[in-house]
Order: C-alpha cells, then sequence, then structure tokens
C-alpha cells in the first residue's frame, strides 16, 4: 500500500490558499480516482482510491502544517500494522508547496533537508528519517518585494494561477505517481517535463 499526504492548513479561511496546494491536489487524486471516505481521525482525514492496482490511503493532516508530523507519525504506524513491508522511502508520497520553486514548476526529492518547509521538518522529525518522496509545488514568491512570504503563502491563489494547478501542475503530478509506480522514481521523474498531451512521454 502507499500513502499520499498532501499537506496544507485545515479549515475554509485556507481552502484556497497557496500553501494548500498539497491539500488540493488530493482532492484532484480523490476526484479522478473515485476516492472512497474513511472515518477521520483527530489527526487526520483519510480517504481511499486504487492506483495500479495498489491500495493508496489520502491523507490530509488536521494538525496545521507546522505539526504535520504527528499526523503522519500516526498513519504510517497504522499503514505498518495492515503491511509489514511498508517503507517511508518507498511508499510515502508528501506533496507540498514550494516558493524556491517557480510558479507551477514541480521536482520530485526522495531524500534530503525541508528546505526551510516547516510541515516537511515537522515530518522528518516525527519519523525520524529523510527518506520518504516529496513532490514539490512551486507556487514562487512575492513579486512585491513588500509582501512576506508568509504572507504570499497564506494568501488566496490568483484565478489563473487556480486554474493553471488544476489543468496542468495537479495532472503532471498524478502522472508521475502513476508512472512511479509502474517504473519506478528515475524513470517517473524523467517524464516529468514531458508534454501532458504525450501520455507516453515521446
Amino acid at each position: 500500500m502507499f500513502i499520499i499526504a498532501g499537506l496544507g492548513n485545515p479549515g475554509s479561511k485556507y481552502a484556497k490558499t497557496r500553501h494548500n496546494a498539497g491539500f488540493l491536489f488530493l482532492d484532484h487524486l480523490y476526484n479522478k480516482f473515485k476516492g472512497k471516505q474513511i472515518a477521520e481521525t483527530s489527526l487526520y482525514s483519510n480517504a481511499e482510491i486504487k492506483i495500479q492496482r495498489n491500495k493508496v490511503e489520502l491523507v490530509k493532516p488536521l494538525t496545521y502544517m507546522n505539526v504535520s508530523g504527528e499526523a503522519l507519525k500516526k498513519a504510517v504506524g497504522l499503514a505498518r500494522s495492515k503491511d509489514k513491508e511498508f517503507d517511508t522511502g518507498v511508499n510515502l508520497i508528501v506533496v507540498h508547496d514550494d516558493v524556491d520553486l517557480e510558479f507551477g514548476q514541480i521536482k520530485v526529492k526522495d531524500s534530503g533537508g525541508d528546505a526551510g518547509h516547516n510541515g516537511i521538518k515537522s515530518i522528518m522529525t516525527e519519523l525520524n528519517t529523510d527518506k520518504f518522496i516529496r513532490i514539490r509545488i512551486g507556487v514562487g514568491r512575492p513579486s512585491d518585494k513588500r509582501i512576506g512570504t508568509a504572507d504570499h503563502v497564506l494568501d488566496d491563489f490568483t484565478k489563473e494561477e487556480w486554474d493553471f494547478m488544476w489543468e496542468d501542475c495537479f495532472p503532471r503530478s498524478e502522472r508521475f505517481i502513476v508512472e512511479y509506480m509502474i517504473f519506478g522514481i528515475q524513470k517517473a521523474r524523467s517524464l516529468m517535463s514531458k508534454p501532458l498531451n504525450d501520455p507516453k512521454g515521446e
């Protein structure tokens, strides 16, 4: 089984903010793969989908971004009790916003530091590992230097940004996950730069 965790902040106030790119991507997967809700816990809400015949749990921490690790520690613990071969380095995929990437840029990591992202930092601390797949969705930095980074990520997407996320970024990220489950990370990562209208990446 796999866990795909999308990072964000719970509540309608944050629903369309740049910091909630991870939550929104899970909504995309839920709709695309006809998800089924699973009972919500005090730490996270989750749903179940199937991708390439793999059982996948979609996890949204309800703990707020800076303590996302508390929710992931619980979710991973339960996953390991169901699947003794569950390995965070292979079976855990975390999707989050990244201000260090230009808007719409997507990069994938399988280890390394938190790059200043508090949600990733919390996960690394609680799981005591940096070995898990991260899909980093670029939201850029504010063009107006008077706007702080925190205000930028907690502000809503513009209409143009919102449309681009749903029409381009989320489908590309979805394709990475599908290809990853078939071919592994290197092949899947190489396809990230290929046009969306070419499913074979040729």
